[in-house]
C-alpha cells in the first residue's frame, strides 16, 4: 500500500533587489526573531546563527517561517504565499496575535524576571514600525508609547527612570514624526 501523487514545481514570486518594502520587511522580521531568540531558552543558538547568516533572502524567510514556534496551519498558511513580501508581512502580523496574548496574560512577579517585559516591548515596536510601514502614523506613535508602558500584569516592576533604556522607542518615534512632516 502507498500513495501515489503528482508535484510540480512553483516559481515563487521574487521582489527585486531594489523592493525598499520587501527589504525593510525582512530586516524588521530578522530583527524580531533575533530578539525572540534571545528571549526564549528553549530556541537553539543554531536559530539565531542561521537568521544572521543566510544571506540568500527566500532561503531566509522559508526558514524563518518553518523554524518559528508557529502553529503547524500557520507555518503552512505562510509556504503556501506566493509573494515573498506577502509571506514576510504575515510573518511580521503574527505579533499582532501575540500582542493578544500578552493582554490575557497574568505573569506572578519574581525577582529578576524581564523576559515578559522584553517581549511586550518587543511586540509593540514591531506593530509601530509595521504601522510606520503602511502610513498609519498615529496609530504607530500609540505602538510607541505603549512599548514605554511596564504593564502590572506581566509581573515585571517598573525601575526607575535612570535605569530604562528607551532609545528604541526614542529613534522610533522620532523616524514616525519624520515621516509625519515634523508635527
Amino acid at each position: 500500500p502507498y500513495i501515489a501523487g503528482h508535484a510540480e514545481k512553483k516559481a515563487e514570486k521574487l521582489p527585486s533587489a531594489r523592493n525598499k518594502e520587501f527589504n525593510t520587511a525582512l530586516e524588521d522580521l530578522r530583527t524580531s526573531v533575533k530578539e525572540y531568540v534571545h528571549m526564549d531558552e528553549d530556541m537553539p543558538d543554531e536559530t539565531l546563527f542561521a537568521v544572521s547568516n543566510i544571506h540568500n533572502k527566500v532561503l531566509a524567510v522559508n526558514y524563518i517561517c518553518t523554524t518559528m514556534p508557529f502553529s503547524v496551519d500557520d507555518k503552512l498558511q505562510l509556504l503556501k504565499t506566493d509573494s515573498m513580501t506577502e509571506r514576510v508581512l504575515m510573518a511580521l502580523k503574527k505579533y499582532r496575535k501575540a500582542d493578544k496574548v500578552m493582554a490575557s496574560m497574568q505573569v506572578l512577579p519574581f525577582e529578576g524576571q524581564s523576559a515578559t517585559h522584553s517581549m511586550y516591548r518587543t511586540i509593540k515596536l514591531e506593530q509601530a514600525k509595521e504601522c510606520l510601514g503602511r502610513k498609519q502614523y498615529g496609530k504607530a506613535l500609540e505602538y510607541v508609547a505603549q512599548a514605554r508602558l511596564w504593564p502590572v500584569h506581566l509581573g515585571v516592576g517598573k525601575p526607575y527612570d535612570y535605569l530604562i533604556d528607551t532609545s528604541e522607542e526614542d529613534a522610533l518615534e522620532a523616524e514616525i514624526r519624520a515621516a509625519m512632516g515634523g508635527k
